[in-house]
């Protein structure tokens, strides 16, 4: 266990220096740290070894640790992620669940400043486990597939964080669906999107992302984070019979107040009737 590779990112060379000093003590030797989120995150795609567990900050300029977070994820990074921050507890929390809605094993967090002991008890947990790599679609999915995925409630969300820039905090996520498929694993929206378009799905679809979105909507704002979010929606939505009906009574439902949801319209399909959707 103590010859495992470790990432330190943070901005502030007192710390990294801090955090390599507490886990040198700890029996780790294989440590690598790097100031600021974009030095990490050239270091990662240039690694000549896996990076078994990354430690980093949220708070950073030029690249914050949110974003870092998003980019190992798109490479499939397995290893596990223990975040770190000066901030409010609530907004560890945020980042928690926006990492692990990427798929992104998060092991805990830790504020700051944080005891060697509150870091070696997170480390102890780690475990290792087999690479996340993705399934190759071996053909065409099909109508009946897509149907069964969403009677089957595995359709999942995934948060992209909205960072203002200024400010370098998140200000919103934009929810982004994903289907997780029985046999082929995760599949990106573009895999199934334009399919349940062309099988008139897409309003079941759409239903199923919105309640999953204003559910952990509501879970958010139970621990006191208030987030707007963005939901992608179909043009086609637009003009089906009782659709904003729906979106109004689910966000009573969810005691949401509408304010704090965006809709996004997609562009994937003309539209057949301006006037009616516009209506």
């Amino acid at each position: 266990m103590k010859d495992i590779h470790i990432m330190i990112v943070d901005d502030e060379s007192s710390i990294l220096n801090l955090t390599q000093r507490h886990l040198e003590n700890m029996g780790y030797c294989n440590i690598t740290a790097c100031q600021g989120g974009r030095i990490a995150l050239e270091t990662y795609q240039e690694r000549t070894v896996s990076f078994d567990i990354i430690i980093s900050d949220l708070n950073m300029p030029e690249m914050n640790g949110v974003e870092f977070l998003r980019h190992i994820s798109e490479e499939n990074y397995c290893g596990g992620i223990i975040l770190f921050s000066a901030e409010d507890e609530r907004i560890l929390d945020v980042a928690k669940d926006l990492a692990v809605a990427r798929n992104l094993d998060v092991i805990g967090c830790v504020s700051k400043p944080f005891k060697r002991k509150s870091l070696e008890s997170l480390i102890s947990k780690y475990s290792p486990h087999a690479p996340n790599i993705p399934v190759p679609l071996p053909d065409e999915i099909t109508e009946e597939e897509l149907r069964a995925g969403i009677n089957g409630d595995e359709l999942l969300i995934a948060f992209h964080a909205k960072t203002d820039i200024a400010l370098d905090k998140v200000i919103g996520v934009e929810a982004l669906a994903r289907w997780n498929h029985s046999e082929r694993g995760v599949l990106p929206p573009h895999t199934f999107i334009s399919l349940a378009e062309r099988c008139n799905l897409i309003d079941e679809l759409t239903y199923s992302v919105y309640r999953k979105t204003l559910s952990q909507m509501r879970d958010w704002l139970e621990k006191d984070i208030v987030l707007k979010v963005a939901i992608n929606i179909s043009v086609n939505s637009f003009t089906s019979d009782g659709f904003v009906d729906f979106l109004i009574d689910t966000a009573k439902e969810y005691n949401i107040d509408p304010e704090m949801i965006m809709l996004e319209v997609t562009e994937s399909q003309l539209m057949d009737n301006m006037l009616e959707c516009l209506e």
